[in-house]
């Protein structure tokens, strides 16, 4: 399981699977949405998107990073991770995908921890080998503003 420390990452610039933000997804040059609103029409990985009643209860209930920490982890421990790896491989031969979501770079949220996960499930099937993927430790500040500031 990731920590709340993983949901609180800068974005991931290196490697083949990388995350980004809505407020900067016209530089990208593969994005990928993995949020439940596609702010833009991009190629979308549903399955990557937190549940609404996961969205909800931490938006309007509790505010609860634990809690919604364990619950995308458990989303993520019960999907099709052969159809999502299969999916991916074909974005990954036009280059680095960047899965998208809307909150800033350092704030809370779940792409980090997804692309941790999609990174290893495309390892442990052979489309992507371990050079292939950034660590945690290569993670990068990116010092422009969100939109949504």
């Amino acid at each position: 399981m990731n920590s709340i420390e993983t949901y609180h990452s800068f974005d991931i610039l290196e490697g083949m699977v990388r995350t980004g933000y809505y407020a900067k997804a016209k530089t990208y040059n593969n994005p990928v949405c993995i949020s439940r609103v596609n702010k833009g029409g991009f190629p979308e990985i549903p399955e990557l998107a937190p549940l609404f009643q996961i969205l909800n209860s931490y938006k309007y209930v509790n505010h609860d990073e634990k809690a919604y920490v364990q619950s995308y982890e458990e989303q993520l421990d019960n999907i099709n991770w052969d159809r999502v790896c299969r999916r991916c491989a074909e974005m990954l031969k036009q280059g680095p995908i960047t899965l998208l979501c809307f909150e800033k770079p350092g704030a809370f949220c779940h792409r980090h921890a997804a692309a941790e996960r999609l990174s290893r499930e495309l390892v442990r099937r052979g489309i992507l080998t371990e050079d292939q993927i950034s660590s945690p430790s290569e993670r990068i500040a990116d010092e422009q503003p969100s939109l949504f500031d």
